[in-house]
């Protein structure tokens, strides 16, 4: 399954109305039910679960650290994280064309 496909299968962009981003990813926190797959899949500590009484959800903690993997958003089965434009365009999402190993 290609990159492309990881994301258009989760969520439609229209539905996609983030609230943190890096210059690489978006979070959707409606989307996010604080799984955590994300944050273990991110070697640079980019995103961490925050708690708030009457939600969890993940945020992007460093986003000078995201170098736009994309492991996080292939982590992400509810569609909270997508990658961005650039990541696209600066091929940095290779890595999400094989999701087996991430």
């Amino acid at each position: 399954m290609s990159a492309l496909q990881v994301e258009t299968s989760r969520r439609s962009r229209a539905d996609h109305h983030p609230r943190w981003s890096s210059g690489y990813i978006e979070v959707d926190p409606k989307f996010c039910e604080a799984c955590g797959e994300c944050v273990e899949v991110c070697r640079r500590e980019v995103l961490r679960v925050v708690g708030f009484l009457v939600h969890k959800h993940v945020r992007v903690r460093h986003p000078e650290k995201c170098r736009g993997c994309g492991k996080c958003a292939a982590a992400c089965s509810n569609g909270a994280i997508v990658l961005r434009e650039r990541a696209y365009e600066e091929g940095r999402s290779a890595s999400l064309i094989d999701t087996a190993n991430v």
